[in-house]
């Protein structure tokens, strides 16, 4: 329901609340409109849709810090996203002084309109309701709505229809009801009667589709002063319809059928009576019609005492085609002067009713807002009252949908600079006490506070409440106590408590134990230092480990040719190394590789090229005779004289060695 309250709010602030069926209010900010003044009317209306609010302010100034300037009204908006409530740009009105932008607003999704009662396109205080879309985030203007009778006259604020006191949108934005109190000189009815119009989106433009007014109407009945709508339900307050007294009130319901409205029934209390002003706040949701009665005379059963102006929440259902009164609800500890059921709204199973007179802690007209629930049996939820004094008249205005409520306080605090403003409450279950509602919980059961890794898991649903990647490897080893980042931990194919992604050796339990840079599966001689895996017999056993490296059957210990095979062991010149790997193997001072005549005997003098005179002038030979061989032996030793490898008593012996000797006989 959106509409004016009784008293004129001079300072008024909101309280939000995310509403759920079983109640359970927790704070959760105050919204403050940015350079709010006393006077501005600040919350004097409020609605919301998903996560956003929208508060009026329609005596604010064009210029809240200069008051100077026109008083013409603003709307105030808040979008709330992960828990925090942040205030965008508002929107100000353009119009003449006291049009009194934002007396009413409804928003669905983007589409947001405002009731700007005060408007005098038609004369003064006609009235229009502003159409804005938003767009990129940002609202803009679309529309202006006037109604087609509606007229303007009399004293400035006073006379006029008020079109736009009150308006409606149903749930998928179509469709506008508006209202218009006042009707000073309208074709159809009676003077102040009151009427509703109603506009159908149509593409991009708004048309008017139909005027509803009562059957019955009469003067001053002031139909259209509260309005709500829900699909093809519309339902309309008269708070001074006078069937059951004078000012008792009534409640209109309007029904679309075939694109055409007709009034289905006039709803008044049991009990009502002179005074009570029932409608003067409705609300309808699915198919109950929430009426408020703030001006109802309690009396209590118990003791016959009469609570002059308690107020009460009236419910109404239609069985068949008959509409009747479900239950008259009242707070627990409603008193006398309350005025409970100034403000009404439904959403779902769940209505929110303000009393803003209601006296609490901080004195009399303190104010409290009451959420009923409207199943069987229909009753009381829970109450609202403001966190802290200074501050009254809590409950000026409310709204509620599927998760959030928003209670007007008027007269908030103020400084210097700004006043108090909204009010928000999340009224969700919070099973674990973190003031986060469960429907935003993203870790039941844990304080959403406490995020030790600041990865936005909060550490009780955190598998790694140390670790900000949360296992960014997915081994299901958190990154803290990960000793592989970025393999799987689970795949450790030696056992070491090394996995395979980060062990050098995945095959190797003792990954590399002699420390060569060789895994054991790779390392020819693994518990000895050997980098370069030298395998003289290639057996696949290294030569630092390997007993007998050239495998010829001789341990290395005893093998004069230990990387050589030589089972023989040969060794021509008894120096202890095998000839196979004995650079100069008959030891006559020439290497081998130059040594013409291999096998020189021990002790033999030799020349450059490794040939003995005996080696050069053998005594096998086949000599021509005796002397032939001798003159080899003579001119040989010649040579080696000449060399200096003999001396001249040497030579002389030589020659005369082999010329006694047989060699060269033919005989031989």
């Amino acid at each position: 329901m959106t509409g004016i309250p009784r008293i004129p709010a001079l300072l008024v602030g909101i309280f939000v609340v995310a509403a759920s069926p079983v109640g359970g209010q927790v704070f959760d900010a105050e919204l403050v409109g940015t350079g709010t003044r006393s006077g501005h009317g600040y919350g004097s209306s409020v609605a919301v849709d998903g996560t956003t609010a929208v508060v009026g302010a329609p005596g604010t100034f064009r210029d809240p810090a200069d008051t100077s300037s026109d008083p013409v009204g603003a709307v105030y908006i808040f979008v709330r996203s992960a828990g925090v409530w942040t205030e965008e740009p508002r929107i100000v009105h353009d119009g003449v002084r006291h049009s009194k932008f934002g007396t009413s607003m409804a928003i669905r999704g983007d589409t947001l309109i405002v009731g700007t009662p005060g408007d005098t396109a038609r004369g003064k205080a006609s009235g229009a309701a502003f159409v804005y879309e938003r767009s990129g985030g940002s609202w803009v203007r679309q529309a202006k709505l006037i109604g087609s009778d509606v007229t303007g006259s009399g004293a400035f604020g006073v006379g006029g229809d008020w079109f736009g006191n009150s308006l409606a949108l149903t749930e998928d934005g179509q469709t506008l009801v508006v209202g218009s109190p006042r009707t000073l000189s309208d074709p159809d009815v009676p003077w102040q009667a009151g009427v509703l119009y109603v506009f159908e989106r149509s593409g991009g433009s708004w048309v008017e589709s139909a005027k509803l007014y009562a059957a019955d109407a009469d003067q001053k009945d002031y139909l259209g002063w509260s309005v709500d709508v829900s699909g093809d339900l519309a339902v309309a307050g008269a708070r001074w319809d006078d069937e059951a007294g004078l000012d008792a009130g009534a409640v209109y319901v309007f029904r679309r059928s075939g694109g055409a409205w007709t009034q289905e029934a006039k709803l008044i209390g049991a009990d009502t009576a002179s005074g009570d002003r029932l409608g003067y706040s409705v609300a309808v949701a699915g198919g109950t019609v929430v009426a408020g009665a703030p001006g109802h005379d309690w009396m209590d059963p118990d003791t016959g005492t009469v609570h002059e102006q308690s107020g009460a929440v009236y419910l109404f259902e239609q069985s068949g085609s008959v509409w009747t009164q479900k239950a008259k609800l009242l707070g627990a500890d409603t008193d006398l002067y309350d005025e409970l059921g100034s403000w009404v709204s439904a959403s779902g199973a769940t209505a929110l009713a303000g009393a803003p007179f209601k006296g609490d802690a901080c004195g009399s007209s303190d104010g409290a807002a009451y959420l009923f629930t409207l199943a069987d049996p229909p009753g009381e939820l829970a109450k609202l009252v403001k966190t802290a004094c200074p501050g009254w008249q809590f409950g000026i205005a409310t709204d509620i949908g599927p998760n959030l409520a928003v209670v007007g306080i008027n007269h908030p605090s103020c400084d210097a600079t700004s006043c108090g403003g909204p009010y928000a409450y999340l009224l969700t279950p919070d099973g674990d006490g973190d003031g986060v509602p469960d429907d935003e919980d993203i870790c039941p059961g844990g304080d959403d506070a406490l995020d030790g890794d600041g990865d936005g898991v909060p550490d009780f649903c955190d598998p790694c409440p140390h670790d900000a990647e949360n296992d960014a490897d997915g081994d299901g080893v958190c990154g803290d106590v990960d000793n592989c980042p970025g393999g799987d931990d689970n795949l450790n194919t030696d056992g070491d408590a090394l996995p395979d992604f980060c062990d050098v050796c995945p095959f190797d339990t003792e990954n590399d134990a002699d420390v060569d840079g060789l895994c054991e599966s790779d390392d020819n001689c693994p518990e000895v230092w050997n980098p370069d895996q030298t395998d003289t017999d290639g057996d696949g056993v290294g030569d630092a480990c390997d007993d007998d490296d050239d495998g010829d059957g001789v341990a290395d210990g005893e093998d004069n040719c230990p990387l050589v095979a030589n089972p023989d062991q040969g060794d021509l010149d008894g120096d202890g190394q095998g000839d196979l790997c004995d650079l100069d193997a008959d030891g006559d001072g020439v290497v081998d590789a130059d040594d013409d005549c291999l096998g020189t005997a021990p002790g033999d003098v030799v020349a450059p090229n490794g040939c003995s005179i005996a080696q050069l002038c053998p005594c096998a030979s086949p000599w021509k005779n005796h002397g032939a061989y001798v003159s080899c032996v003579a001119q040989t030793s010649e040579v080696f004289l000449d060399l200096g490898l003999i001396s001249e008593t040497e030579k002389d012996e030589i020659v005369s060695e082999a010329a006694g000797s047989d060699c060269g006989h033919r005989n031989r």
